[in-house]
């Protein structure tokens, strides 16, 4: 069943998030994946983290590692994290936009096949936009820091002519 399910061009996805939090649930992520590794021959799989906070990531030489105790080669490795994921999104996006046969193509964007100029341009405005937040947000916290000292100032001033009467 896992072949077919491969051959239909369907991935398993595999989370290390709980391999790092728990260590019964590494356990059991452990044995599990070796299982649908030994089923699948290293075909058909994506590790991914999972992850909802951003301190469970993982940078890409530490999920090869991991993939290693699973039972994958190296190239397996590199595969899973890298093309069989974009696999995916290419395979959904052609479920959703196929219709009666014809499929709408369009490239996916990627850094490198863009002009220079036009990268250099996106940088720009994301910087100059970046720059705009925190202009704002400064300008919030300057203004919540006056108003906290105008109200410490006015509280003295209320304690000092309680002092006098």
């Amino acid at each position: 069943q896992v072949t077919q399910i491969i051959s239909r061009g369907s991935m398993f996805e595999i989370c290390y998030t709980p391999a790092i939090r728990d260590q019964t649930a590494r356990r059991h992520t452990i044995a599990n994946s070796i299982h649908l590794v030994t089923f699948s021959k290293g075909k058909g799989i994506i590790v991914s983290s999972g992850a909802e906070k951003s301190i469970d990531l993982r940078g890409p030489l530490d999920i090869i590692n991991l993939c290693h105790l699973f039972g994958l080669k190296t190239e397996q490795c590199k595969t899973c994290i890298t093309s069989n994921c974009r696999q995916v999104l290419v395979h959904s996006k052609g479920r959703k936009e196929v219709v009666k046969g014809v499929i709408s193509c369009e490239a996916i964007s990627k850094d490198t096949t863009e002009k220079p100029e036009v990268i250099k341009r996106k940088r720009n405005r994301e910087e100059e936009q970046m720059d705009t937040r925190r202009k704002t947000v400064d300008i919030k916290r300057r203004k919540a820091i006056e108003q906290e000292e105008q109200e410490e100032q006015e509280e003295q001033e209320q304690e000092e002519q309680e002092e006098e009467t």
